[in-house]
């Protein structure tokens, strides 16, 4: 059995498509330049790539990457080789993901370590992740993300669509059918992490 690079649930990775352009419309500071994310991720390859990664300018185990993003702290003024302190803390919130209020739960992880080259972000959303939001869940054109709740207004998405759209991560049975399961996402997916799959899927 293959599966390909799984989006589920869908209605809680569509919020992580909304995420940094969230946290950009709370403090625009935090916006970081395009230009800065290949010096983010040349400095991410350099501490976490092996020789062969190094060569092929990549991470090969990306959840095994320490990377802090206070090690790009700027020393003085803002400059094209550092980060300033809300861009220092934009890029590990990038990172995690966004996460529940009110319990703490992650609500879905954020690109790993290595896939800085894909992570640019603005003050606009992905139109797919918001439009999932403002027609399917909340039938509302108007509906504006910048006031989101991450506790009820995910959950009251989730309670509507997930019937619908979320698949069942228990793939026991498949799996003794199968006797061998392959995912085929890449451990550096901009918004999929290999490692979720296998913690999320029993």
């Amino acid at each position: 059995m293959i599966i390909g690079a799984p989006p589920n649930p869908i209605v809680d990775f569509n919020a992580l498509q909304i995420w940094p352009s969230w946290l950009i419309n709370q403090n625009p500071a935090r916006l970081i330049p395009e230009a800065k994310y290949t010096m983010i991720h040349n400095a991410v390859v350099a501490q976490c790539g092996t020789v062969v990664g190094k060569h092929d300018n990549l991470v090969d185990e990306p959840d095994k990457c320490a990377f802090d993003p206070k090690s790009l702290l700027c020393k003085g003024a803002d400059a094209a080789d550092c980060l300033t302190a809300p861009q220092v803390d934009f890029l590990a919130q990038e990172y995690a993901g966004p996460s529940n209020p009110s319990t703490g739960k992650v609500i879905f992880p954020g690109p790993a370590k290595g896939a800085e080259l894909t992570m640019f972000a603005d003050a606009e959303p992905m139109g797919v992740a918001l439009d999932l939001f403002r027609y399917p869940a909340f039938d509302d054109a108007n509906w504006d993300f910048k006031s989101m709740d991450w506790d009820k207004v995910l959950k009251a998405a989730e309670d509507k669509l997930g019937p619908i759209l979320h698949v069942d991560a228990d793939l026991t049975r498949s799996l003794v059918a199968a006797a061998r399961c392959c995912s085929i996402s890449a451990g550096t997916t901009p918004t999929i992490r290999s490692s979720w799959l296998t913690t999320s899927v029993r």
